[in-house]
């Protein structure tokens, strides 16, 4: 076994944990157990051998049933997409940024941008969390444990779902806290501690 390999099965681990941990932050215990999995598997295939290691049984068949398994849990747990009181909080938030004209807020150029961004924001997101969820059980159900280890240090790089309704609120909240009197205080709290 090559010092090269090694060293390449130790920062794959490693990765593997730093996502892990990642997802611990942001309370998905789910998908912290499936990168834990995945960064022993795949750290066990690089110091194997590709081919050595998918001869074996465990790496053909359990290893890749787990991570399926896993992988679709974590969608449906911890997925935007299926949270439905976060998708009150969007429509509830949608509603008060169409009337914010209506309330005692100061009428100014930024105030009436944010309310457009904060409309077309909140009446987006819903389907934007679903498509997002659609698409990783795609992933979870087509890639690898390599790829989706890759893929997962990729999205946690690059920030695509983000939950622009919560930072648009957030936003026009701290400008007129009397636009959004009519919300519920859980949309409020949803929508304050974003994604």
């Amino acid at each position: 076994m090559s010092k090269a390999r090694i060293i390449f099965s130790i920062i794959i681990f490693f990765l593997g944990v730093f996502l892990s941990i990642s997802q611990v932050l942001h309370q998905n215990y789910i998908s912290a157990l499936l990168f834990l999995v995945l960064s022993v598997i795949v750290t066990a295939i690089v110091l194997l051998g590709f081919f050595a290691a998918y001869e074996m049984p465990f790496f053909k068949e359990v290893a890749g049933s787990i991570i399926l398994i896993l992988g679709v849990w974590s969608v449906f747990f911890e997925s935007p997409g299926f949270d439905v009181e976060r998708q009150k909080a969007h429509i509830d938030a949608l509603n008060s940024f169409t009337k914010l004209e209506l309330r005692q807020c100061p009428t100014n150029n930024e105030l009436y941008s944010l309310q457009k961004e904060g409309i077309k924001a909140c009446a987006l997101q819903n389907n934007e969390d679903q498509l997002q969820a659609v698409f990783d059980l795609q992933k979870a159900r087509a890639l690898g444990p390599g790829l989706s280890l890759l893929d997962s240090l990729r999205a946690e790089i690059v920030e695509f779902n983000k939950d622009w309704c919560a930072e648009i609120f957030k936003v026009t909240y701290k400008i007129c806290p009397e636009a959004f009197l009519t919300m519920t205080k859980d949309s409020k709290t949803i929508l304050e501690k974003g994604l």
